[in-house]
Formats: structure tokens, C-alpha cells, sequence
């Protein structure tokens, strides 16, 4: 109990950091509105004051240019603020499963209640809005000076080129944060009731064997997305399944780099699950552009022999706890 009392205060701890980041980001963009907000009413009465056009560009431009230097500021501040949040999300999701993980109850079906968000190309998050207020700001400066009677064509132009600099740059930048995380995902162990287990060989490498296992969609839970893994992968319905049993705890690994892919991320947290299979002719249908070409009952230790180097713990992991034989 110990153990599980400290877990939940680790959870708690994490969960108040990221409020406290997620204010402090809410902070950041409203002192710079308000700054921005009063610049450009500054420049209105500028502009009723019939003051000479040299002098009012160039005192509208400094003070456009100290805005935006500041603008560029938050900007880069707020894609570090995601960063974080991305970091604390990840560091919260991995308490809750220790948690779960930790108890003796049957929480692997517990969801909260919450609708996905559909996906956008623009979630109208802090970095966006500021990359707008930003954009915006150059777009009248290149306006201001080298608008020559075609103003507001520079400064939709300026504006585009703009914002597409500034959506870019935070793409990449989430780019390398999600690839140094671990993917969520499930794996099956299939039995013939022999001491056997059906083992499938890699389509893009040639005598690289594994157990069949996928990624976690958005919404799923694990025992869901390892019976739709297996449909999509071997073909095998549930029917042709027995119960599962699922291997307490997480396992995980992680690629070397030269694998690892925006999609996989550092490498995988995977959650384990056994069948025995119903049928003694399993209808494998492996498909003519699926993950796996090939398939074959082996033993453990051969199935460990034949797989890559990052997958070989989690496979003695497996065997200890499902088939009882220390290696």
C-alpha cells in the first residue's frame, strides 16, 4: 500500500505542475494581448494627429518591431510550454497505469466519459494565436514600407508567408518532441496447447520473427485494440480465440534510432495479452501488403532466437510468467 500511496502522490504532484504550466502559458498570452492591444491603439491616435508620413512610419515601425521581438519571445517561450505540458501529459498517463497496475481491482475497463476531439490542421491552441498576432505584425511593417499603392496585397502576402514560417517551425519542433516518446501498444501470444506459439516473419526484413502487436488508436482501450490488431494483422476473430489473460504490468522497449520513426516515437510501452487458440487449423489471412509474409508455430526459445535484439526481453518476460521456465 506503500507503494501505491506514493504513486498517487507522484500522480498528484504531476497533475499540479501542469495546471501551474498550463496557467503560466494563459499568463504569458494575455500580457502580451495587452501590450498588443495597446500599441495598436497607440497607433490609431497616431494616425487622427495628421503628423508628418516619414515620421509616422518610423514611429510606427519601432514600435510595431519592439512588439514583435517581444511577440517572437512568447512565441518561442509557448512552444517550450508545450513541451512541457506534452512531457507532464505522458508523465501522468504512466502513473495512472501504475496505479492500476498496483491495485488489486480490475480497473483496466475504467474511461472517463470524455468525447475525442475531432483533429484539425489548427487547434487554436496559445502557439497558434500568438503565431497570428505575430504574422500580423510583419504583415503591416512589409505594408508600411514597401506597400507602394499595393498595400494590402503585401500585407495579406506577408502575412501568409509569415504564419506558415511560424506553423512550420512549431510542427517541427512537436515533431521532435513526440519522437522521443514511447508509443502505447498491445501484443498477443497465441498457443496451440502444445507449448507452441504462432509466430509471424517480418515482410521488410527476411528471417525476423515476432508476435504480432499494434499501436493503441485514440479512444481504445487495450483489450479492444489487440483483438482489432489481430484481425487486421493474421485474420483471427475473437471467436477463434480463448479468454485472455493479460500479463501484469507493462512491458517496454526501445528501437534504435536508425528505427525509429515519427509514428513509433523512442519505441513502445506495450500491454501483453494470452490466447489459446480455439481451432486446430487456424485461418490466417495475412493479406499481399500486410506487416507479416509468413507464419509458423514455434517454441519460445526458438521464436527468441529468430527475433530482433530490442524485442528479445520482452519475449523472456513472457515465457517466464506464461510458460513457467526460468531461461
Amino acid at each position: 500500500m506503500k507503494s501505491v500511496q506514493f504513486l498517487i502522490e507522484e500522480y498528484k504532484h504531476f497533475s499540479e505542475s501542469f495546471w501551474k504550466n498550463e496557467e503560466l502559458g494563459e499568463r504569458r498570452l494575455n500580457f502580451y494581448m495587452t501590450l498588443y492591444t495597446a500599441v495598436l491603439a497607440g497607433i490609431v491616435g497616431l494616425i487622427t494627429s495628421n503628423s508628418d508620413p516619414f515620421q509616422f512610419k518610423s514611429i510606427v515601425s519601432f514600435a510595431l518591431l519592439g512588439v514583435l521581438i517581444f511577440g517572437i519571445f512568447t512565441y518561442l517561450r509557448m512552444i517550450k510550454r508545450d513541451k512541457v505540458t506534452e512531457e507532464y501529459k505522458r508523465i501522468i498517463k504512466h502513473l495512472r497505469q501504475q496505479i492500476w497496475s498496483a491495485t488489486s481491482e480490475d480497473a483496466s475497463k475504467y474511461s472517463l466519459p470524455f468525447n475525442p476531439n475531432p483533429k484539425r490542421i489548427l487547434k487554436g491552441g496559445l502557439v497558434e494565436t500568438v503565431s497570428v498576432m505575430n504574422s500580423l505584425l510583419i504583415a503591416i511593417i512589409c505594408g508600411l514600407w514597401i506597400g507602394y499603392g499595393e498595400g494590402w496585397v503585401v500585407i495579406l502576402i506577408s502575412f501568409l508567408i509569415a504564419f506558415g514560417l511560424h506553423i512550420g517551425h512549431a510542427w517541427r519542433s512537436k515533431a521532435k518532441t513526440l519522437t522521443q516518446s514511447f508509443r502505447a501498444s498491445v501484443g498477443a501470444l497465441i498457443t496451440n496447447g502444445s507449448g507452441k506459439v504462432l509466430a509471424f516473419e517480418r515482410r521488410d526484413h527476411d528471417h525476423s520473427w515476432q508476435l504480432p502487436q499494434g499501436g493503441i488508436e485514440e479512444g481504445e482501450e487495450p483489450e479492444e485494440a489487440i483483438y482489432r490488431e489481430l484481425e487486421e494483422e493474421t485474420g483471427l476473430k475473437a471467436s477463434a480465440l480463448g479468454a485472455p489473460r493479460k500479463f501484469p504490468g507493462l512491458l517496454s522497449y526501445e528501437l534504435p534510432k536508425k528505427y525509429r520513426t515519427q509514428k513509433t516515437g523512442r519505441g513502445q510501452t506495450q500491454y501483453w495479452y494470452a490466447f489459446d487458440l480455439k481451432e486446430p487449423n487456424p485461418k490466417i489471412k495475412l493479406g499481399e501488403e500486410g506487416e507479416f509474409q509468413k507464419w509458423m508455430w514455434m517454441d519460445m526459445e526458438e521464436l527468441i532466437s529468430y527475433s530482433v535484439e530490442f524485442r528479445v526481453e520482452i519475449y523472456r518476460a513472457l515465457k517466464k510468467e506464461w510458460f513457467e521456465i526460468d531461461l
